[in-house]
C-alpha cells in the first residue's frame, strides 16, 4: 500500500512538472493566475490565445523567466533580424524601448530607412522626406545641432565647414562656419556680384543693369529684367511678370468687350460705347475697327464716333438699338415667351435683341431687313412681322 502511495505522489508530480515545462514552452510562467489553457494556435509564442499581439513573449510583460532579454525577444540577447519588431515593422524608436539614441548608430544589415508619411512614423530626431517618402536625418539645417548644417543632398547632418574642406566654386565663411558661393565680389564669375547671403547673383541694385533693354534689378530673382511691372512700361503695354519684359496685350477682336483703345486690334481701333439713357455712363463698350479706308464685315457699318474724329465699324443701324452684347449673345438660348419686353437676350431693358422660339427651345437673335445686317453666318429669316437673323 505505502508503493502505491508513493506510487500516485510520482505520478502527481510529474504530471505538474509536464504542465510546468508545457507552458514555459510557450512563453508563460508555472506560477500564472488562472488554469492553464493550451495554445490553439500552434507554437506561435507572439499571440494570446484571444489572438491579441504578445510583444515580449509573455502574457503579462513581466520578465522571461527562461532570463530572456525584454528588448529583443532573444534568450542570447543578440539583435533581432527585423530590428526589434515580432511582426517585422520597423521600430519607432530606431530600436530602444525607452526611446532613447541607438548607441551603435550602424546597424548589424542594411534595412534601408523606413517608409514614412508624416514625421510622427519616424524614429527619434529623424524626419519625414515629403518627396522620398522616407526618414532621413534632416531637411534643413534647423534640423541639425550647433555647428552643424543638413546635407541638401544626402540629408544627413554634418559639422560645418573648417577652411580648405569646401568643394570646388565654394568657400568656408569663417563668420558662419559654413561653406559659401563667396565672401565678396572677386570669388563671384562672370560679373556677378556677391550678395549679403553669400550668393552669387547678376545684380543687387539697377547700378549692375547695363543693358538698354534689361535696365532693371528685380528684387525678388536678382535679374536683370525690362520691366518690374506696368508702371515699367509704356502707355499701353503690361509687364509680363515671368520674362520681366513688355509686352502689348493680345489684341481683341471686333466686337469683343473692352475698357481701353489698346486692348483693341490695330493702333486705330477703339474701344468704342453706347451712353445710357440718362446719359452718365457708357454701356455695351467693346472693340470698333477702324474703317476710314476698309469695308466693315457683313453686319457691320462704318459710323462716325467720338464726335465724329474717328470712323469705326459697330452693328448696323438695321437692328433696333444695336449693341456688341446683342451680337455676342446671338444664337445662344432663352426662354420664349411671345409677351416678354426682356427675353434675356442683349442688354437688359435696352431691347436691342429678340427670342424667338425654334424647334430646339428659344434663341437670342437681332433684327434685320435683309442678310447685309446680319453677322457672317447667319441669314436674315421672317419671324412673324419682322426679320430676324438666324
Amino acid at each position: 500500500m505505502r508503493a502505491l502511495g508513493l506510487f500516485a505522489i510520482s505520478l502527481a508530480l510529474s504530471a505538474c512538472g509536464r504542465a510546468s515545462i508545457t507552458e514555459r514552452e510557450h512563453g508563460g510562467r508555472p506560477y500564472d493566475s488562472g488554469p492553464f489553457v493550451p495554445f490553439p494556435y500552434g507554437d506561435d509564442a507572439s499571440s494570446d490565445p484571444d489572438g491579441r499581439p504578445r510583444p515580449d513573449g509573455r502574457r503579462d510583460g513581466g520578465p522571461r523567466p527562461d532570463g530572456g532579454p525584454l528588448d529583443g525577444g532573444r534568450r542570447d540577447g543578440g539583435p533581432r533580424p527585423d530590428g526589434g519588431r515580432l511582426d517585422g515593422g520597423p521600430r519607432p524608436d530606431g530600436g530602444r524601448l525607452d526611446g532613447g539614441p541607438v548607441p551603435d548608430a550602424t546597424p548589424p544589415f542594411d534595412a534601408g530607412p523606413p517608409a514614412c508619411v508624416i514625421d510622427d512614423d519616424c524614429g527619434r530626431g529623424q524626419r519625414c522626406h515629403p518627396a522620398l517618402g522616407q526618414c532621413v536625418e534632416c531637411l534643413g539645417d534647423d534640423d541639425c545641432g550647433f555647428r552643424r548644417v543638413c546635407d541638401p543632398n544626402a540629408f544627413v547632418c554634418l559639422f560645418r565647414c573648417l577652411n580648405g574642406n569646401c568643394g570646388p566654386g565654394a568657400v568656408c565663411d569663417p563668420a558662419l562656419d559654413a561653406c559659401v558661393d563667396c565672401l565678396d565680389d572677386s570669388q563671384c564669375p562672370n560679373g556677378e556680384h556677391c550678395s549679403p547671403s553669400r550668393t552669387c547673383e547678376t545684380c543687387l541694385s539697377d547700378a549692375h543693369c547695363t543693358s538698354p533693354s534689361r535696365p532693371l534689378c528685380d528684387p525678388s530673382r536678382l535679374e536683370c529684367v525690362g520691366c518690374r511691372d506696368a508702371s515699367d512700361c509704356p502707355q499701353g503695354e503690361l509687364c509680363d511678370p515671368g520674362l520681366g519684359v513688355c509686352v502689348r496685350p493680345a489684341a481683341r477682336d471686333l466686337c469683343d468687350p473692352c475698357t481701353d483703345d489698346d486692348q483693341c486690334g490695330g493702333p486705330d481701333d477703339l474701344c468704342v460705347g453706347l451712353i445710357d439713357a440718362a446719359g452718365m455712363s457708357f454701356i455695351d463698350r467693346a472693340c470698333g475697327i477702324d474703317c476710314a479706308n476698309l469695308s466693315c464685315p457683313s453686319g457691320f457699318e462704318c459710323l462716325d464716333v467720338r464726335n465724329g474724329t474717328a470712323r469705326q465699324c459697330r452693328p448696323g443701324y438695321a437692328m433696333r438699338n444695336p449693341t456688341c452684347t446683342a451680337v455676342r449673345n446671338l444664337g445662344s438660348s432663352c426662354e420664349y415667351s411671345p409677351n416678354a419686353l426682356d427675353p434675356g437676350c442683349g442688354i437688359p431693358n435696352l431691347q436691342d435683341a429678340r427670342c424667338v422660339p425654334t424647334a430646339g427651345g428659344g434663341v437670342c437673335t437681332v433684327w434685320c431687313a435683309d442678310d447685309t445686317d446680319c453677322p457672317s453666318g447667319t441669314s436674315c429669316v421672317v419671324a412673324g412681322d419682322t426679320g430676324v437673323c438666324l
